[in-house]
């Protein structure tokens, strides 16, 4: 996620702003897969969801792919559970994105499976949420829900996108840099005052279990060299993580000390925040 604030201050200011043994199999590449969006989170190969095997769906954050998620599929994989991606257009609103995670999974209903968990990082996080809100068709299938680093308070630099009056006054330029620097849409879902995060709605009856996980990036590196670090992987600060406009009966909240990418990309951590159990 690119941070906002320094860019759009520095632009505002130049205009002069201030089931056992079933056998059931879906098959099919991700380019003409059976259900839209998923499919494997590395390479795009055949996807095959068998009936009667718990099923992970990993959602993916802004500036990243499904390939971002290699290292936690690979674990979660070797613990006997099924793993799928969920890709979405970056370009798009995440609302959008959460409406088409909602089809997909309105679409594993006939697999039967025991058990779904969904896992969003990031942005994804938020369309992940979104995707299983009380609204639309109703799901069968018992879904577990994981946010990581997901920023339900909103994007603290991203603030000034959601001044309407802002947006009018530079001419339509704050809202271009916005649209630039997220690359689409998506900026008008990330704000502190978007209906988004504001308005998040209720969670439906076929969630059992939000998990919401709050990276503590501070001090942490995502990149170094020559022995210092190049570049830091402080992307949200836990106040931007706090889950408070999705409390829940059903909500529970674990810190990490990790960075916003290590958490996925170094998932030990993680992996065993989703396996204690309340």
């Amino acid at each position: 996620m690119v941070r906002l604030g320094h860019w759009l201050l520095v632009t505002t200011a130049a205009l002069g702003c201030g089931g056992a043994g079933r056998t059931d199999t879906l098959r099919s590449p991700l380019e003409q897969s059976a259900i839209a969006g998923l499919g494997r989170c590395e390479g795009r190969g055949a996807l095959a969801l068998v009936a009667g095997r718990p099923l992970t769906i990993l959602v993916h954050g802004n500036h990243a792919a499904p390939d971002s998620f290699a290292p936690l599929a690979e674990a979660l994989a070797s613990g006997g559970e099924q793993v799928a991606c969920y890709r979405w257009r970056e370009g798009g609103r995440l609302t959008r994105a959460a409406a088409g995670l909602r089809s997909a999974l309105g679409r594993l209903d006939g697999l039967h499976l025991p058990r779904v968990r969904v896992l969003g990082h990031s942005l994804g996080g938020l369309a992940a949420r979104r995707a299983l809100i009380a609204e639309g068709e109703p799901l069968r299938t018992p879904i577990e829900l994981v946010t990581v680093a997901t920023p339900f308070a909103g994007v603290a630099s991203a603030r000034t996108c959601g001044k309407a009056w802002l947006r009018v006054l530079s001419l339509g330029a704050v809202a271009a840099i916005c649209r630039r620097l997220t690359r689409g849409a998506k900026w008008r879902d990330i704000p502190p005052t978007a209906s988004m995060i504001r308005s998040p709605g209720t969670l439906g009856p076929w969630v059992t279990d939000h998990l919401h996980v709050v990276t503590d990036e501070r001090g942490t590196c995502r990149r170094r060299g020559n022995g210092r670090c190049l570049q830091d992987d402080l992307v949200f600060r836990p106040a931007e993580q706090d889950p408070a406009h999705v409390a829940d009966p059903r909500l529970r909240t674990v810190r990490l000390r990790v960075g916003h990418g290590a958490v996925i990309a170094e998932p030990q951590q993680l992996r065993e925040a989703i396996g204690r159990r309340p």
